[in-house]
């Protein structure tokens, strides 16, 4: 059993956001937003969790 670290997706278009996994990631570069059906790019996913201050 392997383990993913959530990603985090913000549509470009409705900026609807949500946390999602490598098979979803695909599937949103394949079929567009879940939510309004805008065309998404690798970079409107951050695949890169956000550094905490210190």
């Amino acid at each position: 059993m392997s383990s993913t670290t959530p990603t985090q997706f913000v549509c470009p278009e409705c900026n609807q956001s949500i946390a999602i996994n490598d098979a979803m990631k695909q599937t949103l570069l394949d079929a567009g937003c879940v939510v309004c059906g805008a065309p998404i790019q690798s970079a409107d996913i951050n695949d890169t969790p956000e550094p905490e201050p210190d």
